[in-house]
């Protein structure tokens, strides 16, 4: 074989080569079948909501995002994560529907948005300062998009006490102090699906999906479960005195709690907001309950005016012969305030 020959086949392998590792970058995190069609990268983002300043900090903090790009059919077809607000990964042409997962364990094996809206979050997947988000979009997008933002929404709900008045009004119990021992959440919902946050109590179907997963069901013994979400742990110094209230505010999450009728027995019952006391060394419980909690709204109790002894269980709520409150459901963002009387 003469050198003129031996050249051309050196040639033609390059050039196959060449083409070979043109057409493996096209394809990176890319669906095979769409090889053939232009790539180009795209940068998507959480926007820094505008929202009034919080006294429960880093509520909105981004600390990892993943971000799953479907065609129209729900196809998988670009999935990239980084440790940040934004995370740019590569796509096609044409119609898709994008979703964020801010502070989620990785998923990486979901094929179809069907798929990943179907997995199930659990509460210990939150921490403060950390709290899982979901939003999706759909959009056209092309080169020439640039950045695309979506909005997320926290998958917990926020349950809040600000102030705890004393106004015992019997007369065995004039001038003396409540010693406020705790403030945690029972019957905290664990579960929930990751497309659910935009949940709506007043129009849930039939089968919708209901938790399987409950803390602190019943009662909190000891530090219970995941005290950093739903406990105060143990408050040393905390009084309400006939003169001054307490007025340190404490926060708790938890996931939707769908129950529509409450229980005193199983698992599915209303979540209580429990503030437990001591009165002249009398343990009592001030549970108050919240039906039909929803995923990033806020459930704030203003004050908590104590006028009665308590109940002797933290799931036993108290009658309107011993106190008398409403609570007002209100979109995270805007805030909520009710006042209690016991």
């Amino acid at each position: 074989m003469n050198d003129t020959v031996m050249e051309k086949i050196r040639l033609f392998i390059a050039a196959f080569l060449l083409l070979a590792a043109a057409s493996g970058c096209s394809k990176e995190n890319i669906a095979p079948d769409s090889s053939w069609q232009e790539v180009f990268p795209i940068e998507i983002s959480i926007p820094q909501p505008a929202v009034k300043a919080s006294p429960a900090p880093d509520e909105t903090k981004v600390n990892s995002l993943q971000i799953y790009v479907f065609r129209s059919n729900g196809g998988l077809e670009a999935y990239g994560k980084a440790m940040s607000s934004k995370v740019v990964t590569q796509c096609t042409s044409g119609p898709k529907v994008i979703v964020a997962l801010a502070n989620a364990p990785d998923i990486r094996d979901a094929r179809t948005k069907a798929e990943l809206d179907a997995r199930i979050s659990d509460l210990k997947e939150n921490s403060p300062g950390s709290f899982v988000m979901y939003g999706t979009v759909s959009r056209e997008v092309s080169a020439s998009s640039g950045t695309i933002t979506i909005p997320v929404t926290r998958m917990v709900a926020r349950v809040s006490i600000q102030k705890i008045t004393n106004r015992l009004d019997l007369p065995q119990y004039a001038g003396s102090s409540i010693q406020i021992r705790r403030i945690y959440l029972v019957n905290a919902a664990g579960n929930m699906k990751y497309g659910d946050t935009s949940y709506d109590i007043k129009s849930v179907k039939a089968d919708a999906f209901a938790p399987t997963v409950w803390y602190n069901t019943g009662a909190c013994k000891g530090d219970g479960d995941l005290p950093a979400l739903l406990n105060s742990k143990e408050l040393s110094s905390a009084t309400a005195s006939p003169s001054a209230p307490y007025t340190v505010a404490h926060y708790f999450y938890c996931y939707p709690n769908p129950t529509a009728t409450d229980s005193q027995t199983g698992t599915a019952r209303y979540t209580r907001l429990v503030v437990e006391v001591s009165i002249d060394g009398r343990l009592c419980y001030y549970p108050i309950s919240i039906p039909g909690i929803k995923n990033n709204h806020t459930y704030n109790i203003s004050e908590l005016v104590i006028t009665h002894i308590g109940s002797d269980s933290p799931d036993t709520p108290i009658t309107y012969n011993e106190a008398s409150f409403t609570v007002t459901v209100n979109p995270w963002q805007d805030g909520s305030d009710s006042s209690v009387t016991i």
